[in-house]
């Protein structure tokens, strides 16, 4: 091989003579990369080749290093070509881009590929069309944006960003066609589905003429205690008339819907709302950041691109429904907005080996849902499975917005933690010790403990953030309450030891909900000056204070409000 080049993070090398692409080494919190070491070129006499590419759904996520996508394919395919198994090369990536999704498949040809999968989909919304944004400084990019709003105001905007978005997204494939083309390898695209039973997407209103928002605001309110209190006709309506105020633009009355109507067992249209939800989640009209998730666009245009490049194809959302085991797909096959449980591995796994079976030309191509039920489930001990599911509730902690039922979720991954491994409640401690010091989670104790344990959390588990994670507390402390008091009493105990004596509620780290505030707000202040005040998105905003509860608490508040508005704000203390 001649000149080679970097395939990934894996770099050209020699190793006893022969050209070989090697890793860096493991880090101890996680990478984000697969754990394969050394990747060898193909030689006369190997076994078929397959690479697989994507983003962290694909890599596993939560579950990773132990239970992956393409670790999944590979047991799949040994099981069913015990003889001449198919060698899988995991290349899928977190935060994986279509730059670097394409240039990684060009380079991936050193390895001589029998057949490409691609799983992505997921990332585009958020990562694709950074510039289409009011709070980055891309000026051509607020001029599209300008000019968008003044041709049709935010609707004219939220398709900008879905046509830009969608043809980047085009040209990558037709790259990806192109080159697979010239290599005679045929390509299988997975068509991604997201969590719509359980993942929440909570955005504000916009601007509205008049009384609009005021009206908005009380006709969310209607519809949460309608909801809550069983009158599922009663939240519809109120949902409906917040899309006729907002024009649809915010996701947040469609998640309403989908909950109205799945009280009334109208799962088609549940499924309907669930998914406009999910195409209303524009990136240039955020305010809270939003989760990756593809939407009903990206799906189409992936089945679209299979037809049209004549790639096979792998369809999540019609794979899982067909299970037909859950009338929205949720927490059974997706740890939080996107990525797979084991369940879901294994089944889109299961799906993945049908269509490289067909693609390899090894006979008929076995029915999925029988590979589904017959093929073993992928094996994870049960500390790094409850890892996982700990994972998915401090996940679930950071990257939801308190709306419908998220401490109903939090709660759920912890249950499911302890029940998977009791010991895992010590991590549990460890967690909220972290959390009650005003350092970065890698420089605390709690942390270092936690690392030489049998539980070690990664980075993609929680340790990068550093806010004192309220939710996520206060969760663990009831759970621990039902299952061993003494350990909720020891973590309470934890946290008033290191309970400071004041606090600036400015600060990020003291927000119940971190997450709802402006999105620039929760970025680092490098390239932008410090906020020395909160700008409230919510007309509710919480903070997390630790006190022991048995001395005087003095408050020094500021408020600014818009000019010429008159009326009242309220302080709950434990509301």
């Amino acid at each position: 091989m001649t000149n080679p080049e970097p395939i990934s993070i894996w770099q050209p090398g020699v190793v006893d003579g022969r050209a070989v692409f090697q890793r860096p080494g493991l880090h101890p919190f996680g990478d984000h990369y697969a754990d394969r070491l050394q990747l060898n070129p193909k030689r006369p006499g190997d076994p078929a080749r397959i690479c697989f590419f994507g983003e962290s759904a694909a890599a596993g996520y939560l579950l990773a290093r132990h239970v992956t996508p393409a670790k999944a394919l590979q047991a799949h395919l040994r099981h069913l070509l015990p003889e001449d198994t198919p060698d899988v090369i995991d290349l899928a990536r977190t935060n994986e881009r279509l730059a670097s999704l394409v240039e990684t498949v060009k380079r991936s040809f050193q390895l001589s590929p029998d057949l490409l999968i691609i799983y992505a989909g997921n990332n585009w919304n958020l990562l694709e069309t950074p510039e289409l944004s009011p709070y980055f400084p891309s000026e051509r990019g607020k001029q599209q944006m300008a000019e968008a709003l003044l041709a049709g105001g935010l609707d004219a905007l939220a398709e900008l960003a879905l046509r830009e978005r969608l043809a980047r997204a085009w040209r990558a494939l037709a790259e990806i066609a192109e080159v697979a083309r010239a290599n005679s390898t045929p390509v299988v695209l997975v068509v991604p589905e997201v969590n719509l039973a359980d993942w929440e997407t909570l955005q504000p209103a916009p601007w509205l003429p008049g009384d609009g928002l005021e009206r908005w605001y009380a006709l969310l309110e209607d519809a949460k205690r309608s909801l809550h209190g069983g009158h599922y006709a009663a939240a519809s309506g109120a949902a409906l008339a917040m899309l006729d105020l907002d024009d649809g633009v915010s996701p947040t009355p469609y998640r309403l819907l989908a909950q109205a109507r799945a009280g009334q067992g109208d799962w088609p249209a549940a499924r309907a709302a669930a998914e406009a939800e999910v195409v209303s989640g524009h990136y240039p009209t955020m305010c809270f950041l939003g989760a990756p998730q593809a939407s009903s666009a990206e799906q189409r245009l992936l089945r679209h691109a299979a037809q049209i490049f004549g790639f096979a194809i792998v369809d999540l959302p019609r794979l899982f429904a067909g299970d037909g085991a859950d009338a929205l797909p949720g927490r059974r096959l997706f740890m939080d907005y996107c990525h797979l449980t084991v369940e879901g591995v294994h089944q889109a796994a299961a799906g993945m080996a049908a269509a490289a079976l067909e693609a390899l030309r090894h006979g008929t191509t076995p029915d999925v849902a029988a590979l589904i039920r017959d093929l073993p489930r992928p094996v994870i001990s049960p500390e790094h499975l409850a890892v996982a599911e700990l994972g998915a509730a401090i996940h679930t902690a950071h990257r939801l917005a308190d709306f419908l039922r998220k401490d109903e979720l939090v709660r759920h991954w912890l249950e499911r933690a302890l029940d998977t491994s009791s010991g895992i409640a010590q991590t549990f401690l460890e967690v909220v010790a972290a959390r009650s010091v005003d350092l970065p989670a890698l420089f605390t104790a709690a942390q270092q403990s936690n690392l030489a344990s049998p539980y070690t959390l990664q980075l993609q588990h929680g340790w990068r953030y550093d806010h004192i994670d309220a939710c996520l507390v206060q969760a663990i402390i009831d759970v621990l309450a039902r299952r061993d008091p003494e350990l909720a009493k020891r973590a309470t105990q934890s946290l008033l030891e290191r309970a400071p004596s004041s606090a600036d509620l400015v600060e990020q780290r003291t927000l119940w909900e971190p997450l709802m505030q402006a999105y620039p707000d929760l970025l680092p202040a490098r390239d932008r000056h410090g906020c020395a005040f909160l700008r409230a998105a919510w007309p509710r905003v919480s903070f997390a204070w630790i006190a022991s509860g048995e001395t005087d608490l003095t408050l020094d508040i500021t408020a600014r409000l818009p000019q010429r508005v008159q009326g009242r704000a309220e302080v709950f203390v434990n509301g």
